[in-house]
């Protein structure tokens, strides 16, 4: 079931965690409907903040994990610098990079690799061209389990239907089973996405209440473009198992 996004008030004492590229992160408070809930907030530019909307409700339709989407209104906040009246958020339940964890716990690199949500999340990367996934924009939840975080790069207006980028968890796929054929991980990977093509973009729209936050103008343009790009899936993950490997966490 899709969380559609929760829209409502950016609120204080807000704690700065990161500046970078003009990408300010904090850890702040969201206010919806009168229920006060702790949140990572990142200030884009909004048509980051659309695709960071569009790939986190896209990731829920097609069953991947991510924390659950808010759009803020900063009217009202303490945030001092904020160009955009509308910042993006997600649910902050104190997980950690994994990044960070590895770094205490390198056995996570294997863990990764038998993620049973892997295949999809490559297929998922290949399909928004996604060139930015690290170990940085991926949350160790526990149990084998990873949240994917960070799509405002995600759909770059240069890239076209066939548009080929490099898949950071496609070449950590190959390098944690090197018994295993390239062909044979790329033949996981397309099976993983058979079910992008029932994704109901309408109700994507309507779970991403646009209407809210002014931005319905940018939402259409990129559903095109995954549109597009769903049809060239299959020998775009194909391709992606022809580019070598690597351990994203080396």
């Amino acid at each position: 079931m899709i969380k559609s996004v929760r829209y409502g008030s950016l609120e204080g004492p807000l704690a700065r965690l990161d500046d970078a590229n003009s990408r300010v992160v904090a850890r702040g408070w969201a206010n919806t409907d009168n229920q006060v809930t702790q949140v990572i907030v990142k200030r884009v530019p909004h048509f980051e903040l659309v695709r960071e909307v569009l790939c986190n409700l896209l990731a829920q339709a097609v069953d991947l994990p991510v924390p659950a989407p808010y759009v803020l209104d900063t009217q009202d906040s303490d945030w001092d610098g904020v160009s955009d009246r509308f910042v993006f958020a997600t649910s902050y339940d104190g997980h950690s990079s994994l990044l960070a964890r590895s770094r205490m716990n390198p056995v996570l690199r294997d863990e990764l690799g038998r993620w049973s949500k892997l295949p999809a999340a490559i297929a998922f990367d290949a399909w928004i061209a996604n060139e930015d996934r690290t170990a940085s924009n991926l949350l160790f939840a526990g149990r084998r389990g990873f949240l994917l975080i960070d799509h405002g790069d995600a759909l770059p207006n240069r890239i076209r239907e066939a548009t080929q980028v490099p898949n950071g968890l496609a070449k950590h796929f190959v390098a944690t089973h090197s018994g295993t054929s390239p062909f044979e991980l790329a033949d996981r990977v397309k099976a993983a996405a058979v079910s992008f093509g029932h994704v109901n973009f309408t109700q994507l729209k309507t779970a991403a209440l646009l209407g809210n936050w002014e931005r319905e103008h940018l939402f259409d343009p990129c559903v095109d473009l995954l549109t597009a790009r769903l049809n060239r899936l299959p020998e775009l993950i194909e391709g992606e198992f022809r580019l070598g490997q690597g351990q994203l966490l080396a």
